[in-house]
């Protein structure tokens, strides 16, 4: 895939893109004159997981990162996510676990999901 990937931007020139979790082949293409970056996405997005994402582009990319107090505002942790698609109680408490047997309470960031399911007790 790294070599197809690399062969593909050569030879088709796009005249902008962007990949998402180019870990793999950042060693190759890290030499082209291209923006390259981790990107904490949780910090941009309020999502409810840790997320750090290698991403490529051949302009470079603004992210602009929310402040604390967006954060707060607009990240809804794991425990508000699940209570409400699942008429849960607030009040109760909720834990996360993740596939290989880790837990944590579910007020919490969500395990990354790297292929393997979480559950919720």
């Amino acid at each position: 895939a790294t070599k197809w990937m690399i062969l593909l931007f050569r030879t088709a020139n796009p005249g902008s893109w962007t990949v998402e979790q180019i870990t793999r082949i950042k060693t190759y293409i890290s030499n082209e004159p291209i923006w390259i970056r981790n990107v904490e996405m949780h910090k941009i997005t309020a999502m409810s997981s840790k997320r750090r994402r290698t991403i490529a582009s051949k302009d470079p990319l603004v992210f602009a990162k929310l402040t604390p107090s967006q954060l707060k505002e607009q990240m809804l942790s794991p425990k508000v996510i699940l209570a409400e698609a699942h008429n849960l109680s607030l009040d109760e408490p909720l834990l996360l676990k993740s596939s290989m047997g880790y837990t944590r309470d579910a007020t919490e960031p969500a395990f990354t999901v790297t292929g393997s399911t979480q559950s919720f007790n």
